[in-house]
């Protein structure tokens, strides 16, 4: 006789799952936007492996334009680090007009950058010297083919660090080397 209370849990029952499965579903949906503060770290994380990793500490297996580099002599040194041998790469180009030299500069960077830095955020990285501004890498599309700018963007973070170019052995030239990030 008292069915009446076996139905009325039953469809208690059902309603939660019902609850449970629209807020899983709801919740799965729901995109995770990283705190705008991470742009920071990432800004000097950037800066901070160019500035910091030397030649000799990359994996060539990895990074095939670096092997293709030393290969072909246009790397000489190994002990100097990455964003002096960019800069070092700018510094022919501008002084011996080398297109050459500029896209191995930009090849190094795209490569380096890509296999080490998120996806989730635009970089603008550059070599500046004297008034003249040349710029590596320039990731503004994201991965569903959006293009941003900097100049969009509610936040954008600079690092930026001094630079030698070295050719020869010989510090030449002292360049502004700046990465912008942002979201």
């Amino acid at each position: 006789m008292h069915k009446k209370g076996y139905f009325l849990s039953i469809d208690a029952f059902i309603a939660v799952g019902i609850v449970f499965l629209g807020l899983a579903i709801f919740l799965s949906q729901y995109s995770f936007k990283p705190p705008e503060y991470q742009t920071f770290y990432y800004s000097t994380d950037v800066m901070d492996t160019l500035y910091s990793s030397h030649i000799y500490d990359l994996n060539e297996d990895i990074y095939p334009y670096l092997k293709a580099y030393k290969a072909n002599g246009s790397i000489e040194r190994f002990d100097i680090t990455v964003l002096e041998q960019l800069a070092t790469f700018v510094y022919i180009y501008d002084t011996q007009n080398s297109d050459k030299h500029l896209e191995m500069a930009k090849n190094l960077t795209k490569e380096i950058i890509n296999s080490s830095v998120s996806n989730r955020f635009y970089y603008n990285i550059t070599l500046k010297w004297d008034t003249k501004s040349f710029s590596l890498f320039n990731k503004t599309i994201d991965r569903l083919g959006r293009t941003t700018s900097a100049e969009n963007s509610s936040m954008v973070i600079p690092s930026r660090r001094l630079v030698s170019s070295v050719v020869s052995g010989n510090d030449v030239e002292l360049m502004v080397a700046e990465v912008l990030v942002w979201q």
